[in-house]
């Protein structure tokens, strides 16, 4: 069976601005959560321990393939909520 080309972390870096990627840090507490990997082609336990400016840099504990994950939820702006308070 053929495999779909997979970008690689280092890769996913690489097409990022140099701004998102310089302060990568690393996490105090680890995130868990579960995702589809492309790799294992099922569902899987994926561990971010470090973060940057465009997301989490996770990778899946069965393979290990490591990825960029983006932000789903971002603060907006912080006027906006008041009005509900």
């Amino acid at each position: 069976m053929n495999s779909p080309m997979i970008p690689s972390l280092r890769v996913e870096l690489q097409q990022l601005s140099p701004a998102d990627v310089s302060g990568i840090e690393p996490l105090y507490i680890s995130v868990e959560w579960m995702r589809y990997c492309v790799v294992c082609e099922s569902e899987q336990c994926f561990v971010a321990h470090e973060r940057c400016a465009n997301g989490l840099i996770c990778s899946c504990s069965n393979c290990g393939d490591k990825r960029v994950v983006s932000f789903t939820r971002t603060n907006s702006d912080a006027g906006k909520w008041e009005a509900y308070t």
